[in-house]
């Protein structure tokens, strides 16, 4: 079987790193495994795609202002696209995110191999420019000739699934044709003690600190400004604790502004983009995620992997993972205050926090192994049900 995965760019995000690692993890087990991305734009040095075959399609359609220079550059991305799949003889696309989800469509139409098209989120036609009506209604057009002209959708929960079912009005027999394959990741396990104290000592956190850590796109979705408004209300001390925030996006000024009149400069940093993720997870001691909506956030899979336990709001997607008191903590969305009455349950109580991370380590273990996840897609490429 030869896959190519095809996703936007390879910009910081969970689909990326999803089609990344499925392309990665793929080469051992089918005949020819590969990615495809539609621009270069905003390419992330965490999303290297190392010895696996990465091919572009060099388009500007993400970048052209103007509509007719979208067109045009869409319809070049389409030509090399369905040149590329025919030279390499590939029998499976996957595609991630909303342009290659269109492209997706366009090559499943035209027949010869199997298209699926991936959605990643529980609001997936909030993605870019959610507020021009004609693209929204086109997303929703495509989307839906995804699901009856292509092999099929894939979602990554069974909450993305409902969601983007009941957004697109699909009956219950359209909606059996989405196909749950869940996130998955590759868990990291305790740290190493000595690296663990070496990589807090060089960012200047204390040995006796609890350490709280964030991941994600710096955006309005990921809500980073409740978890800062929740740091105000934690006590300093009894224990003493740092926070640390790996990622960027169109927030970040506002972000640091709002921590400094706050007056949190010597206790919470925003660290920019931040390829170390792992080493960041395995520093840490409590994981914030304090988004609006998501999908099934793989920087939350990430860190149940690395035994730490979760405190987030709870919404679909984060829920399918994180069960209140067994996983980790959770808040009413948008509720900071209670956000921070957790933090402090789990800042001051040492044994919750090993007790809840090691919960979410074995969760993840038996549910969200990535060899579970290329199972479940190689059934769904064959036209069966994942499990």
């Amino acid at each position: 079987m030869r896959v190519v995965q095809l996703v936007d760019t390879l910009g910081s995000g969970g689909a990326q790193r999803l089609a990344l690692d499925i392309a990665r993890s793929g080469a051992s087990r089918w005949s020819w495994s590969g990615l495809v991305t539609v621009s270069d734009a905003g390419v992330s040095s965490e999303h290297d795609p190392g010895d696996i075959p990465h091919l572009s399609l060099g388009s500007e359609v993400l970048t052209a202002r103007k509509r007719v220079h979208q067109t045009l550059a869409f319809v070049a991305a389409y030509a090399r696209l369905r040149s590329l799949v025919a030279r390499l003889e590939i029998d499976v696309v996957q595609t991630h995110l909303p342009l290659a989800n269109f492209l997706g469509l366009m090559l499943g139409l035209q027949g010869g191999r199997r298209v699926f098209g991936t959605v990643h989120n529980t609001r997936e036609f909030d993605y870019g420019d959610a507020d021009d009506r004609l693209r929204a209604r086109l997303r929703r057009l495509a989307y839906r000739g995804i699901v009856h002209r292509c092999a099929g959708m894939i979602a990554v929960s069974a909450g993305v699934r409902d969601a983007v079912a009941v957004e697109m009005g699909l009956s219950d027999t359209e909606k059996d044709r989405i196909s749950v394959v869940t996130n998955g990741v590759l868990p990291q396990g305790p740290p190493d003690p000595d690296r663990r104290r070496a990589w807090r000592r060089d960012r200047g956190v204390a040995e006796d600190e609890i350490l709280i850590v964030g991941v994600g796109r710096l955006t309005d979705q990921k809500n980073l400004r409740d978890l800062v408004a929740a740091l105000t209300l934690l006590p300093a001390t009894t224990p003493s604790w740092r926070c640390l925030v790996a990622g960027d996006g169109p927030n970040l000024a506002s972000l640091r502004r709002q921590i400094a009149d706050a007056g949190l400069t010597d206790r919470v940093r925003m660290l920019g983009h931040d390829p170390q993720v792992p080493e960041l997870l395995g520093a840490a001691d409590i994981f914030a995620l304090p988004s609006l909506w998501e999908g099934l956030p793989l920087a939350c899979l990430e860190a149940l992997g690395a035994g730490l336990p979760v405190v987030g709001y709870r919404i679909p997607g984060l829920i399918d993972v994180v069960e209140d008191g067994v996983q980790g903590l959770l808040a009413d969305t948008g509720d900071a205050r209670a956000f921070a009455a957790q933090l402090g349950v789990l800042v001051a109580d040492r044994e919750s926090r090993h007790r809840l991370g090691a919960a979410g380590y074995a969760l993840v273990m038996k549910n969200h192994s990535f060899g579970r996840v290329l199972a479940d897609l190689e059934r769904v490429y064959a036209g069966r049900s994942p499990r």
